[in-house]
């Protein structure tokens, strides 16, 4: 979070997003969506991740250097 996460939308409405990422290593089950927001759900190697908008591109990269400290 953050100003840099603060946005103001076209039809005027102001939102404060919030980033959060999961690590999964172990997953049993099938992925579901549950509304009409997500058409799909999937999960990516770190590796390999679909092109991503510049603000998730930098949580993505936040999350490496994580994961390279802690190593």
């Amino acid at each position: 979070s953050g100003k840099k996460y603060e946005k103001k939308l076209s039809n005027g409405d102001q939102v404060a997003l919030v980033k959060l990422t999961y690590i999964c290593k172990d997953f049993h089950g099938t992925l579901h969506t549950d509304n009409e927001e997500s058409l799909q759900l999937k999960f990516f190697p770190l590796d390999n991740l679909p092109e991503l908008w510049q603000n998730q591109q930098e949580v993505f990269d936040d999350l490496l250097k994580f994961m390279k400290i802690k190593n």
